[in-house]
């Protein structure tokens, strides 16, 4: 199944009963399997920071399924945040904290702390340059043993691994220039200079991979 096929970049759409909620299909989609796998890497207990949690639909889930951990959501987008927003007063979790700004590029967040850092399907749709700032950021924010873990498709060494996935590049880079799958070696290449170490790639559903970074304890 192509990334188009899957939904990457479905519309979203407002949910019906509540118009701050937002839904994207894609995002129902894959939540359960992203965490069956997630949870392998998290402790059991801390805090985990979400970047880019956008509808609020994996966070959520992550949430109640995770439910030892504190989970923080966030997003730049007004939108965005009103969904992660209602979703989040639905469930009514305790361990769900209020959503809140954050633009990774921006240097603000380096203050906040957290135990793992989440990044679900961000850097194809941004800048090549929120790489390395989620990167240095996450150096930052992460105590020692500190993880992060980045899901989503990209390049090896420079090949796709799927047609699909090639096909994928090039409508994102047709949408904006500046978006497009990044090389998990050039991503490897910025962690090694923050002292991070890559410690898994674990091969997903629909092509993506969920790549796992940490600091040394």
């Amino acid at each position: 199944m192509s990334n188009l096929e899957f939904g990457k970049d479905e519309p979203k759409q407002p949910s019906p009963g509540n118009s701050r909620e937002i839904s994207a299909p894609a995002a129902l989609r894959n939540r359960e399997v992203i965490a069956d796998v997630l949870g392998g890497f998290l402790p059991e207990q801390g805090n985990v920071l979400e970047l880019a949690s956008g509808t609020g639909e994996h966070v959520c889930l992550f949430a109640e399924r995770f439910d030892r951990l504190t989970w923080q959501a966030t997003d730049m987008d007004p939108s965005r945040l009103e969904s992660i927003a209602a979703r989040a007063s639905k469930a009514s979790l305790p361990n769900l904290l209020p959503p809140r700004y954050l633009n990774v590029t921006e240097t603000d967040w380096h203050a906040m702390s957290a135990n793992v850092i989440v990044a679900i399907n961000l850097f194809h749709v941004a800048p090549k340059a929120v790489s390395g700032a989620v990167l240095s950021g996450a150096a930052q924010v992460l105590g020692p043993g500190g993880v992060l873990c980045i899901y989503g498709p990209f390049t090896l060494n420079g090949v796709f691994n799927t047609d699909s996935n090639r096909e994928f590049n090039d409508y994102l880079r047709e949408q904006n220039p500046e978006w497009g799958l990044r090389d998990i070696a050039d991503i490897d290449a910025i962690a090694e200079g923050l002292d991070m170490v890559r410690t898994a790639l674990q091969d997903m559903p629909a092509n993506n991979f969920l790549v796992v970074y940490q600091l040394p304890e």
